[in-house]
């Protein structure tokens, strides 16, 4: 579920009001079945940690995941296009997309 709009006149102690069911899509609308650990959150943040103890994907991926695949969702606040593609490249490089 997501937000459509703001309740400011409603509040609620969750802060948001999900109201809108929401469906995942192919671009291709064809069936597909994905299975791993979801992993992600706002790629502004996350971006930094390649490279450092804290994004060592693999180490993590090895002792905590067992060889669980990772599936990857990244947000984006306020990186531009060209910006957002050198993140991913720099994630990829890193090897946050092996396996």
């Amino acid at each position: 579920m997501y937000q459509k709009e703001w309740q400011h006149d409603n509040p609620s102690k969750h802060v948001f009001h999900l109201t809108e069911p929401t469906a995942w899509r192919t671009v291709d609308q064809l069936e597909v079945t994905a299975k791993g650990r979801l992993m992600g959150g706002c790629i502004d943040v996350i971006r930094h940690l390649a490279g450092t103890p804290f994004g060592d994907v693999k180490a993590f991926q090895e002792t905590f995941l067992k060889g669980e695949p990772i599936l990857w969702y990244f947000e984006n606040c306020a990186l531009n296009a060209a910006s957002m593609k050198r993140s991913l490249v720099q994630l990829k490089l890193a090897g946050w997309f092996d396996h």
